[in-house]
């Protein structure tokens, strides 16, 4: 697969009350509603759907993956994506330039 996600994160959050600290795993909140946003990554992206559902599409390609509130995931560097977003998003994210 192009992207990791680690689905139903509050379970892990909750053994683990530190990991659940959104302060310390990302440094950036972001809202966006329904529609359609394209992102190209010069850095891998690490984020925490806090709310929402949306599929996520590598450039030129018909494959998607569906993420949904409570997921966490790791988008390679170097790739562009579509993004359509099916139900209003709320993240918390971060990029890592190594």
């Amino acid at each position: 697969m192009w992207c990791s996600i680690i689905q139903n994160v509050e379970a892990i959050m909750f053994l683990n009350p530190t990991f659940g600290n959104t302060n310390k795993l990302t440094n950036t909140h972001l809202m966006f509603t329904d529609g359609v946003v394209l992102q190209a990554n010069d850095a891998t992206e690490t984020f925490y759907l806090v709310k929402g559902r949306v599929k996520i599409y590598p450039d030129n390609s018909s494959e998607y993956v569906e993420v949904h509130a409570g997921d966490l995931v790791v988008l390679p560097k170097g790739m562009s994506y579509t993004w359509d977003v099916v139900v209003a998003v709320d993240k918390y994210y971060k990029f890592d330039q190594q």
